[in-house]
């Protein structure tokens, strides 16, 4: 989504179908500003079809750059995420960086 008015109409038909939301994941690298609880998940390299979204050379370059990395799964960023969330009140987490263990930066 691009436009603020696509989003927000988005939020209010989840409302008015399930009642509430309680979990907004934004899956697009930008982080909303503004009064609410945010907590930035930090993906290093994700097995995802986003590269596939590339030029064919920065694909080889990625490819080059992380072929003996084992990539991170979805999954990976889905459990940080419900660490996120299902952590106490009194409990913040501000950020956090997830890397796979063979990617250098």
């Amino acid at each position: 989504m691009t436009e603020f008015s696509a989003a927000e109409a988005v939020v209010q038909r989840t409302v008015a179908e399930y009642g509430t939301l309680d979990i907004l994941v934004n899956n697009a690298g930008v982080t909303l500003l503004g009064p609410i609880l945010d907590a930035p998940v930090e993906p290093g390299a994700v097995a995802t079809e986003l590269s596939s979204h590339n030029r064919p050379e920065i694909l080889e370059s990625i490819k080059q750059r992380f072929v003996d990395v084992e990539r991170l799964q979805a999954v990976d960023i889905a459990d940080a995420i419900v660490c996120i969330v299902t952590r106490p009140r009194h409990v913040a987490i501000n950020e956090i960086l997830i890397r796979p263990t063979e990617q250098e930066q």
